[in-house]
């Protein structure tokens, strides 16, 4: 599970200021650069618009998507991805993130990375080229991505969940240990549900269930109790089905802090329908379909033992 949105027009304010600085003798030496900062300018003006829309009305998203697409379109006729001003190409690459073209947005970041990998710019076009790379399902350079970002990001927040993402992606290629360092060391910089919840399911794929099921109940204890972390609107999951091993866990959390038996029977019924669906969901060659299997076994054990009705015991008489 992935942020989509993080902190990029940090990243694009850091250069609005000196590096678009000119005075009139540059203007004079060199009038078509003058014209491209002009066009920048204008650019990223549109961009902030488009930033200001978070999104959380269906007419946000909409004015949101309609404004981006219309600087797509302009950035386009600028000639912004063949420019020699970097900045109009890395805003290109944005936009396209920002639209979900990850096939674009590959193309045009790859090539302004190649030619300016240490550009102000480029922080966050290194993440933007993350998640393009995530969401074509390629993992190695997704990785070489976040480690190229990592290097060069110092904004703890930033940080979090950039080793989130990574860490995702290590256990997706069944390197554990790894991605279990990442979460706990994003969780030193914020202590955030989305990263423990990604904790708690490396944590039951590594073999050890009631880790997971505990780390489950921190996440929960700091989540929303209605719309948990992972169902936020700025999280997709790779493949999708993913999802339901998150609520899996967290109906095995609910069920582990449950007192009443016909509370915990029906949280492990969840539980198992979850893993259950992960099952029905996933593809042949994917790793985890065996323990979501046992998964579901257990899961359906354990709701048929609280389903079981229990006496009261009481004190033997003296």
């Amino acid at each position: 599970m992935r942020p989509r949105k993080l902190l990029w027009m940090l990243a694009l304010g850091l250069v609005v200021g000196p590096a678009s600085a000119r005075d009139r003798w540059d203007d004079a030496r060199d009038p078509e650069g003058r014209q491209r900062a002009q066009d920048f300018e204008a650019a990223r003006r549109m961009a902030e618009q488009a930033d200001e829309l978070d999104g959380r009305s269906a007419t946000q998203r909409r004015l949101r998507r309609d404004l981006l697409q219309s600087l797509r379109q302009t950035l386009v006729a600028m000639g912004a991805e063949a420019s020699p001003e970097p900045r109009l190409t890395f805003l290109l690459g944005h936009v396209l993130h920002d639209l979900d073209d990850d096939e674009a947005t590959a193309r045009v970041l790859s090539r302004a990375l190649a030619a300016h990998p240490d550009h102000p710019m480029a922080i966050g076009a290194y993440l933007d080229l993350a998640i393009a790379y995530a969401r074509l399902r390629k993992p190695e350079r997704e990785i070489e991505m976040y480690d190229r970002y990592l290097e060069r990001q110092l904004h703890p927040r930033a940080r979090h969940v950039a080793l989130s993402n990574r860490a995702e992606t290590n256990m997706k290629l069944g390197k554990l240990a790894l991605a279990i360092d990442d979460y706990r060391e994003a969780l030193l910089l914020s202590d955030e549900p989305l990263a423990r919840w990604g904790l708690a399911l490396t944590l039951d794929r590594s073999g050890d269930l009631a880790a997971a099921v505990a780390e489950a109940g921190r996440a929960l204890a700091g989540d929303d109790p209605v719309l948990s972390a992972f169902d936020g609107p700025n999280v997709f999951f790779v493949p999708d089905y993913e999802r339901r091993w998150y609520h899996a866990l967290r109906a095995a959390a609910l069920a582990r802090a449950s007192q009443l038996p016909e509370h915990k029977r029906e949280h492990w019924e969840t539980a198992a329908a979850m893993w259950a669906a992960y099952v029905a969901r996933a593809t042949s060659d994917d790793p985890w379909i065996e323990l979501a299997r046992q998964r579901r076994q257990f899961a359906e054990a354990q709701a048929k033992l609280w389903s079981k009705p229990r006496r009261l015991v009481r004190p033997a008489r003296r």
